[in-house]
């Protein structure tokens, strides 16, 4: 069976190792001992999916992987253990000819520990400088994150290290995940994936044409189709989110319909070489990076760049119009959309987020134009809750004539998604708008609903200002007819029987 490394066999046995040497070391088998102790207690998950990410993107992980077999065997407490100073091999092939035990043992050690960012706590500060942490580590450029790429035939060894860094933190859905890994992931550079509590590593082999993950805590998983890597990559992730509240949830995005599960996650790219960006796809990059970042402007001007590399980069085009449907300039964002429409005409999804571009939009054209995409897209599927939903809100723009049709169309749409809070708010804000006892008792009875719901914070204050908005519409008549109401609708299910 193939030696995997593991996080936790690895750690156990680097911790032996340091008692071991904390024997033959009076003056530091204190620190030695709090550090062995601190690495059976600790996850170390960072360091080796750094690790792990570089041997295998620039050579080296069959070396690693014996280095750490070696440590594992000699740890182990069936086998008797050799002295640290001993010569693990004399021949000329071997990958540790002439080194000794410790040698090897500590270059182990001084990845895993270096790589991890600890460095502001108490049990690192004689290993690692002090003033480095996770998030620090992996910001570009630093020379903490660094090794020797060994030169080949003659040439002399380079000493690599973070020259340029990408994050990307959101809430991805299988769809977005495709677009951004594609094979050239694993070019001079390492792909980590951070959960709330975990990093894997993940890459593509140019040689074998597979996908690869691998979580410290496990094999490694290798996938020859990349649909079967990502539905294995998000898997792999909820199962560490899921343990934290509120990072992986079913939800609908603010502008398209999409019932896929999604996480959060953050894609970090670290690069060891000088980056240009040349293709689409590296402009898409730093544009999404650059927007999750806030900085707009320079988004701007890359999703423009990873247009013009690439007029049918569906993804650039796509982030583009929301990015002007954010800043108001509504014109900008359809010019874009109706460009992937013309590609792409049956895509619903499209079709919908042009349609709410235009009721945002409020120009008659684009009005009109928004309601022949959706009794389209509603052809296409018939029980899209959004479709429905933003047939409501051009009820609602074309005015109080139209308010109890975007009512029904508001019904249709949580009827098919009621624990939608988007479309519970709407609808709480129509009823409001409509004014009447009915409508009034009809939003009380909603807003009941929505606070019974799984809200965040920002949700359920928005809930508790619309509740005082239903109270400031009702005077001490309304009020009574509301309990009247209230009454009846009490009596009237008490009587209901079965049919």
């Amino acid at each position: 069976m193939k030696y995997e490394v593991r996080q936790r066999r690895i750690n156990k046995a680097l911790s032996v190792y340091l008692e071991t040497k904390s024997q033959s070391n009076v003056n530091s088998s204190g620190e030695l001992n709090i550090l062995a102790e601190n690495l059976r207690a600790t996850g170390y998950c960072l360091s080796f999916a750094i690790i792990d990410g570089i041997y295998s993107g620039f050579g080296g992980i069959k070396k690693w992987n014996k280095a750490c077999k070696l440590l594992s065997k000699w740890a182990s407490p069936n086998t008797p253990k050799l002295s640290l100073r001993a010569i693990v091999s004399i021949k000329e092939k071997s990958p540790f000819y002439g080194k000794t035990y410790d040698e090897v043992f500590e270059n182990i050690l001084n990845f895993v520990v270096s790589y991890q960012g600890f460095g502001n706590v108490e049990y690192t500060k004689n290993f690692f400088p002090s003033d480095i942490s996770q998030s620090k580590l992996i910001k570009a450029p630093n020379k903490i994150l660094s090794f020797v790429l060994k030169g080949k035939d003659g040439e002399k060894d380079q000493v690599k290290y973070l020259k340029n860094s990408c994050e990307i933190k959101k809430y991805f859905t299988k769809l977005e995940l495709d677009e951004i890994l594609d094979e050239r992931i694993s070019d001079k550079a390492i792909c980590l994936v951070m959960t709330h509590n975990h990093a894997l590593n993940i890459g593509y082999s140019q040689d074998e044409k597979t996908w690869w993950i691998k979580d410290p805590n496990k094999r490694r998983l290798i996938y020859a189709d990349k649909q079967l890597f990502l539905k294995g990559l998000l898997d792999t992730c909820n199962k560490y989110n899921l343990k934290k509240k509120g990072y992986v949830s079913k939800r609908y995005d603010d502008l398209l319909s999409d019932n896929e599960l999604t996480t959060l996650l953050e894609l970090v790219f670290l690069r060891f070489d000088k980056y240009q960006p040349k293709t689409s796809y590296d402009y898409y990059r730093l544009a999404l990076a650059s927007d999750l970042a806030g900085n707009i402007k320079r988004a701007l001007r890359f999703y423009n760049e990873s247009v013009e590399k690439r007029p049918d980069s569906i993804y650039a085009r796509h982030n583009l119009a929301l990015l002007y449907m954010r800043k108001k300039q509504y014109t900008d964002a359809l010019t874009h959309i109706n460009n992937l429409i013309d590609h792409f005409p049956d895509s619903y999804r499209l079709l919908l987020l042009r349609a709410s571009i235009a009721i945002q939009f409020r120009s008659r054209k684009p009005m009109k134009q928004a309601v022949i995409d959706l009794n389209k897209i509603l052809s296409i599927k018939k029980d899209e809750p959004y479709a429905f939903f933003l047939f409501g809100q051009i009820n609602v723009v074309y005015g109080k004539a139209y308010y109890n049709l975007a009512l029904e169309n508001y019904n249709k749409a949580l009827l098919l998604s009621p624990k939608s809070f988007r479309y519970n708010v709407n609808k709480i804000k129509l009823l409001l708008k409509m004014g009447d006892n009915n409508s009034l008792y009809l939003a009380k009875s909603s807003l009941d609903n929505c606070l019974q719901m799984d809200l965040t914070d920002s949700q359920r204050r928005s809930v508790h200002e619309l509740k005082k908005k239903l109270m400031t519409k009702i005077d001490s008549e309304n009020i009574s007819n509301l309990k009247c109401l209230d009454q009846k609708q009490h009596d009237s299910n008490s009587t209901m029987r079965p049919l």
